[in-house]
């Protein structure tokens, strides 16, 4: 008897460890990551860009430049200013200031404080054909290998321009800012 003992366990662990695994399908109601912010209207929904400092998130949107402080949606202000409504052109922000190109066939480039983004003692307009008098134009296209300028972590802006050279026609410059 004692022989065919482990053998009577053995059968009894493989039968009664059988188990029918049932499949159900539940229906979950669909849920997002985000939601939407109702007061944004027109082109303030397109986010093109943004940037977030110690007190506030900034964000570029079509022809505005917008400062968001806490969850309110009242808090959120947006600066009409006279920025590109081309939505190829996600100009950089940093948590202090953000650059753009004044004119898109020229070398100007605005550099502004997020402080006071419309018109402020601190930024201002800088033209790269006084670094470079070859400088032809401040790279922006959608379709080039960088789109306009970069604002690296330490705050560094790096700008691409084209000049008249025939051995370096593409030039790239890096600004210290200090605002």
């Amino acid at each position: 008897m004692t022989k065919y003992l482990p053998l009577a366990i053995f059968a009894i662990c493989v039968v009664g460890c059988k188990k029918k695994i049932e499949i159900r399908e539940v229906p979950v109601g669909i849920k997002n990551s985000w939601t939407e912010v109702s007061s944004f209207t027109g082109t303030e929904k397109v986010i093109l860009s943004s940037a977030t400092g110690a007190n506030a998130v900034y964000f570029q949107v079509p022809f505005y430049f917008a400062e968001a402080k806490g969850i309110d949606p009242g808090s959120t202000t947006f600066y009409a200013a006279t920025l590109p409504t081309n939505v190829d052109l996600r100009f950089p922000i940093s948590p202090r200031f953000f650059a753009y190109p004044y004119n898109f066939n020229d070398t100007a480039i605005y550099i502004r404080s997020n402080a006071n983004p419309i018109s402020t003692p601190r930024g201002g307009y800088f033209n790269l054909r006084e670094l470079d008098p070859s400088a032809t134009k401040v790279q922006w296209r959608f379709s080039n290998l960088f789109k306009c300028m970069a604002i690296n972590k330490n705050e560094v802006l790096l700008v691409s321009y084209e000049n008249q050279r025939a051995a370096h026609p593409f030039t790239f410059y890096l600004f210290s800012i200090s605002i």
